[in-house]
């Protein structure tokens, strides 16, 4: 079950979507804000997309809040930060 509240009346692309159940207290929604629109999607077609995409992760059989390939690249970002600190610290006397 997802709960959605509109953003901006005025501009119909901005939304906040709370896509994933409480596992304990309550759930903190996420913002989204469309950049770039190549697929001429409505709002309606833009939050069910996204709501979907929430349910993708491999790694659990609930949704997460955000969807996979978001989740994904904060990990890569992350990891990426590790080896550029790890490679900083070989290079220093």
């Amino acid at each position: 079950m997802s709960t959605r509240v509109q953003f901006s009346p005025v501009d119909s692309k901005n939304f906040f979507l709370c896509s994933h159940k409480g596992i304990q207290g309550t759930s903190k929604p996420s913002k989204y804000c469309l950049l770039r629109d190549d697929n001429k999607l409505s709002r309606e077609e833009l939050i069910k997309a996204t709501h979907a995409l929430c349910h993708l992760y491999a790694r659990c059989s609930r949704s997460i809040s955000i969807p996979v390939m978001v989740h994904h690249a904060h990990r890569w970002a992350l990891k990426g930060e590790d080896y550029a600190q790890t490679d900083d610290e070989e290079e220093q006397p």
